[in-house]
């Protein structure tokens, strides 16, 4: 375990922070004045782009793999945008190439201060964060991380519990609907509870790749009368490359490409149309379980 004395930067993360973000899996985090002010401005960005006929949003932002690339919706639900790359120069791509940056040095700081609490190298995480630091200029399948960027229908727009599948994720909301599950001593005695602005959560990946000393944060979007809007930054691990486990206690190297299909696979995309949901959650049932990368709590 390192001490304070022995972290190179400033902790982003008290003690008592990082121990409830491994715990519980999501944290509320207050931002720097600079970082809640570019959020507000591309909340403001991506409300004119909902304003927008479903025609144009679609030519824009064609959709392409699956739901994890331009313009979804799901009827009577919600509609989202989905950026993984730099794809124009209007004002809503120079917003999120901001706040995607600015993002990142938060997630940095944090996967450090997590690390040196975890007595992890921070350098360890770096094939994971290979080429996350800023938006790609060009699409690359191997760069998962992505910004997501919703809008909520009144009384029907909603998301069921689920854990991401990354690193972490910030959730940035405008209306309510966003709720937390609150653990107990043993998880089968927790509750949920309403996010209270800016919210950190732990994914499914960091979960494995911790062996469950970080457990992810199970969440879910409720209904209500106004709808909502909401960004949604997800650090995703890189595939690229292989990752070394001997920092994380364990033997060998692990693919991180491996890691995400199998984390992928075994997951129900709640975004996705409730028919293909539907199919998803029978045939989820019916799978084996998680190997040893994936579980942990």
């Amino acid at each position: 375990m390192a001490t304070p004395d022995e972290c190179p930067n400033s902790p982003l993360l008290t003690e008592e922070q990082v121990d409830r973000l491994a715990f519980q899996g999501h944290l509320a985090l207050p931002l720097s004045p600079i970082l809640v002010e570019q959020y507000s401005n591309l909340f403001s960005q991506m409300k004119t782009f909902f304003a927008q006929s479903s025609t144009d949003k679609k030519t824009q932002y064609p959709a392409g793999h699956g739901t994890e690339l331009g313009y979804y919706q799901v009827v009577d639900e919600k509609e989202y945008l989905t950026l993984r790359s730099a794809h124009g120069s209007s004002g809503l791509e120079a917003s999120a190439r901001e706040t995607w940056r600015m993002t990142m040095a938060l997630f940095k700081q944090t996967i450090d201060d997590l690390s040196w609490a975890l007595g992890i190298p921070p350098s360890a995480w770096d094939p994971a964060l290979h080429g996350c630091e800023e938006m790609p200029r060009d699409f690359d399948v191997d760069s998962k991380t992505l910004m997501r960027l919703f809008r909520y229908e009144p009384n029907t727009g909603v998301a069921a519990a689920h854990t991401d599948n990354g690193l972490l994720t910030l959730c940035m909301g405008k209306g309510e609907g966003l709720q937390l599950w609150e653990r107990g001593t043993e998880d089968s005695d927790g509750h949920w509870i309403d996010a209270e602005g800016p919210t950190l959560l732990t994914g499914v990946a960091l979960r494995a790749l911790t062996s469950g000393t970080v457990k992810a944060g199970r969440h879910r979007v409720v209904d209500n009368a106004e709808g909502r809007y909401s960004i949604v930054f997800a650090l995703r691990p890189c595939t690229r490359y292989d990752i070394d486990l001997r920092p994380f206690g364990r033997e060998g190297n692990f693919s991180l490409r491996a890691l995400h299909d199998e984390i992928k696979a075994a997951k129900v995309n709640v975004n996705a149309h409730k028919a293909i949901r539907d199919r998803k959650w029978k045939e989820q049932r019916a799978s084996q379980p998680l190997s040893d990368m994936e579980k942990g709590g």
